[in-house]
This record gives C-alpha cells, structure tokens and sequence, in this order.
C-alpha cells in the first residue's frame, strides 16, 4: 500500500506518482495500491492517471484521489464519526478556514477539543489528537492561554483530566522545538550558516511566531529583510542579530 499525502498543486504529480508505484512493486515485487490524500485549496485539482505512448508502447497508472476540500460538505458526518481521522480532517479544514481569523480559529479549536471528551476515544488517543491540535491549529501567545484556561475550566465542569498542565506544557515546548529545527534548516539552505545568538533568538520565539517565519521566510528578498523581520520579533532586551558574510 503505498499513500501519498498532498499539500499543493504540482505539475509532474501523477508521474511521481507513478514511480513511487513502480518503485515499491519492483522493491517488495508484489501488487501495489496507490492512494493519494490531496489537503491543497485547488478545487478542480484532481489528478488521477499517470499515462504515456511511445511507439505503440504505453503505460498508465489510474488512481483515486480523496480531496479533504469535499469533507467540507459532509461536516456532520465528520463530527459523529467516531473514528480519530475524521478529528484529522476537521481540523484541517479549520486551519484553512480560519487563516485570517484568529478569534474564529480559537472558538473552534475549543469546540473540537471538547468534542474530543465526548467521542469515547481512549486517553491515549486523545492526547495524540490533541497534541495533532496544537501542531495545526497554531495561536497567537494572548489566545492559546485564553484556549487552556477555557479548556481547563471545562475539564473541571466534567469532572475528567486526560491533558495535565504538565503534559500541556511537553508538549507546547516538543511542537516549538521541531518547528525551530525545521525553520532553522529553511533558513540555513536560502542565507547559509546561522549564528549561535540567532539560532537561540529562534528557539526563543512562540510557537506562533515561528509559524508565521516560516510562512514568510521565502518571501524575503536578502539576508538582511530576514534579520529585519527577526529584529522586530524579539523582545527588547535581546542582543542585534546578525548572519555571517558571504564571499
């Protein structure tokens, strides 16, 4: 079985598509199923055949997308499901919802975190999707403190506690540390070595800063509109930032 997960349009996706198919039947040297999860706003994005013909020789590979855009009609279904990836595609969908609305973002990122309590999921999966939560519907320092107070408060009303503060904090600091290092290698690869004061500037900031950065980062024109933006994001008492000349 061979999934692919995908974010945005791209032109040779069917072929890719195709080798990774041929690559996995050559390697195992069984039948292979290709199933593709297109998570991209392109609504009449929908690849489903890879096909060639060379001198009467032709291949072709058909298979079926599922496009998480359509789920957006069958919401209902969604929030009834007791199945952990209807949780996963929910809160995808929020994500692209609420880009632009923050205050939206935290009310629903509420409401499904609740629903969580009431779906009969087992703690264990429900720490796995709440920690999924935090990864993607990302807010701003004021609303995620806003968002755990709320949702500590409604632990409380419940009488039920499957996310300890502590384990809150584990795993808001594991999220910003894999989102630094991701950054950290973006950034490396456009502008070359960071220093070691950059480096820990980056750590420093909230998980929604890094978010931000790293929506914006390949907007930036020179090294310098980058250490700009770094600048105006620290706190105030922190030290210049710089990068490295390059020869």
């Amino acid at each position: 079985m061979h999934v692919e997960v995908q974010g945005q349009r791209e032109a040779d996706f069917e072929y890719r598509i195709y080798v990774y198919h041929y690559r996995s039947q050559d390697r195992f040297n069984l039948p292979v199923a290709s199933f593709v999860i297109l998570t991209d706003e392109a609504e009449n994005w929908r690849p489903t055949v890879y096909q060639t013909e060379l001198l009467g020789t032709e291949v072709r590979l058909k298979f079926s997308p599922a496009k998480l855009l359509d789920y957006l009609q069958r919401w209902e279904e969604l929030e009834h499901s007791t199945n952990p990836f209807a949780v996963v595609v929910q809160a995808h969908l929020i994500a692209l919802q609420t880009r632009s609305d923050e205050p939206g973002r935290l009310q629903r990122k509420l409401a499904l975190t609740k629903q969580l309590y009431k779906r009969g999921f087992s703690k264990e999966t429900i720490i796995g999707l709440y920690r999924f939560l935090e990864w993607v519907l990302v807010l701003s320092p004021p609303l995620a403190l806003e968002y755990e107070d709320k949702l500590i408060e409604f632990e409380e009303e419940q009488k039920m506690q499957y996310v300890t503060n502590i384990e809150r904090r584990g795993i808001a600091k594991g999220l910003q540390q894999g989102s630094v290092g991701i950054v950290l290698r973006m950034l490396q690869g456009r502008f070359g070595a960071l220093d070691e004061t950059t480096q820990a500037h980056l750590r420093a900031l909230p998980l929604a800063e890094i978010e931000a950065l790293s929506d914006v980062l390949y907007g930036f024109a020179s090294r310098e509109e980058f250490v700009e933006w770094l600048q105006q994001h620290l706190p105030l008492t922190a030290s210049p930032v710089s990068l490295p000349e390059v020869d």
